[in-house]
């Protein structure tokens, strides 16, 4: 309790309060009735944005715009200012919250006028039959973001977009849109995106070159794969992993720091509508949910097994999903995976990097020193930052690793002593 200062206790405890009584009798200590709150919401969203005037489409082409997320309606696009470059990592770390905290207006573009703008190939400025895409799938926690600093800064004409919001957009809505329509919505927003990250070169004859773009989606951004895949058939897969105990103690801090662990266990216990096992399960390719899928139907049964409304089979679980979903890709959609062990590229960042381009076939810089990794925190200044999780990283216990081996032998995966932190091995034991 004395780790978070007397003010914070007493703010906990407040917070505690208010979450037990909006729960039981409609009341916030804070807003009031709910009703009220509800209220206030609408006022709030009526008066959030105000329209200020149309403009031409061709407008997403232009300096400072970038598509920021999909609706099931429109394409929106952030516009910041010139001299910010949303893309790089010297901005922030991840792209979509550089937009959010730098963007100056949004502009709605209806999504049949977006596909028309964005697949007209000779629109485009720059030529997509010389770009080499790459997708940098993860388990999340696993140093996907210092990877995708490392190709920005080694590889020639490179950009790497970490974490664009369109990928959990089209991961979460499936309804009414067909998959021909998807197909080229997917096209769209990652022309969008090299269109916009591209511009950092002011090349005179920007058609005349050839690019490198990774594409680094959040861990569950690996349900859109096999989509990406079929878009972009030269498209090349690379997919990072971690030590499931190193995994589980790196997340638990994350929600540590983000919650009081008072208020975060009445959430947890409290909230009915967060559908933990939906969410696990959403890393798996919509279009590969049937009851034919074994490898989704042994995380059901995991999941049956094991409530989700505990902490460590949440956290556990949404890893486990994301190895099972890239074992069925592999399997059965035939994806061909490089696969990445953070162990191995902190130990020999050379070595593992020089396999990566190889496995690319692209080109790297002349002067890339791979010998050690940045001694910057690549997410510094975040939330995530190496500083302020280790004040709330704690031991994993007895219980937690024996519910965690659990978990991983009803999916028929290594325990935590087999589990190989070597990536040939790893892609053995998972027969990828």
């Amino acid at each position: 309790m004395l780790k978070y200062g007397g003010f914070k206790m007493i703010r906990s405890f407040y917070q505690t309060l208010d979450v037990i009584s909006e729960k039981v009798v409609k009341y916030s200590l804070v807003h009031g009735h709910q009703s009220d709150k509800l209220k206030k919401a609408n006022d709030f969203e009526n008066c959030a944005h105000v329209h200020e005037s149309y403009t031409h489409p061709n407008v997403i082409f232009e300096d400072g715009v970038t598509l920021l997320t999909l609706t099931p309606t429109h394409a929106i696009f952030a516009k910041c200012p010139e001299d910010i470059d949303v893309h790089a990592h010297s901005t922030g770390p991840f792209f979509y919250i550089n937009q959010f905290n730098h963007c100056k207006h949004l502009i709605l573009i209806p999504l049949n006028l977006f596909i028309a703008l964005t697949n007209d190939v000779d629109a485009l400025p720059f030529n997509p039959e010389s770009v080499s895409y790459v997708l940098l799938s993860n388990t999340g926690r696993c140093g996907s973001t210092l990877l995708t600093q490392l190709f920005e800064d080694k590889v020639k004409n490179a950009v790497a977009i970490s974490e664009p919001d369109f990928v959990m957009a089209m991961v979460t809505n499936h309804e009414n849109i067909n998959y021909a329509f998807r197909q080229k919505l997917i096209r769209g927003c990652v022309f969008a995106l090299t269109a916009s990250a591209i511009r950092r070169f002011k090349h005179d004859n920007p058609k005349n070159q050839h690019y490198n773009v990774l594409i680094k989606p959040k861990a569950h951004g690996i349900a859109l794969t096999p989509e990406l895949a079929q878009a972009f058939p030269s498209m090349k897969h690379l997919y990072l992993y971690r030590h499931p105990i190193e995994y589980y103690k790196s997340l638990k801090a994350v929600y540590r720091a983000l919650l009081h662990p008072l208020v975060d266990i009445l959430m947890m216990k409290l909230s009915i509508k967060m559908e933990q096992d939906e969410f696990i399960l959403s890393q798996f390719p919509f279009a590969n949910r049937s009851d034919t899928n074994e490898h989704l139907q042994l995380m059901k049964g995991a999941l049956n097994a094991y409530s989700s409304k505990q902490k460590t089979v949440l956290l556990i679980g949404l890893y486990v999903a994301n190895l099972l979903s890239i074992k069925h890709q592999a399997k059965e959609l035939g994806i061909d995976f490089k696969v990445i062990s953070f162990q191995e590229l902190k130990d020999t960042p050379e070595i593992v990097f020089k396999d990566v381009i190889d496995f690319c076939g692209i080109a790297i810089n002349e002067d890339a020193n791979f010998k050690a990794l940045p001694d910057s925190d690549s997410q510094q200044n975040s939330v995530l930052s190496r500083s302020n999780l280790s004040n709330y990283q704690t031991p994993v216990t007895d219980q937690e690793k024996k519910l965690i081996d659990a978990l991983l032998q009803i999916c028929h995966l290594p325990s935590i002593l087999e589990f190989s932190n070597h990536s040939l091995e790893f892609q053995k034991q998972l027969q990828l």
